[in-house]
């Protein structure tokens, strides 16, 4: 799980500006609940897997 922090800090080093208060407001208003924050809400991650087949080439 990458942290917040990290995660604003490389958006808006690559001139995606966002703060923490619209990221939370992303992940608790997106209706196909895409995302999940950590109880802490120090760490964010992907709350879904794939919907398509990946060939992860192992």
């Amino acid at each position: 799980m990458p942290d917040v922090e990290g995660l604003l800090r490389q958006m808006n080093a690559r001139g995606k500006r966002i703060d923490r208060a619209t990221l939370e407001r992303i992940v608790a208003t997106c209706e196909k609940r895409r995302f999940i924050l950590s109880d802490d809400g120090i760490l964010i991650r992907a709350n879904q897997g794939h919907s398509v087949q990946v060939n992860l080439g192992l």
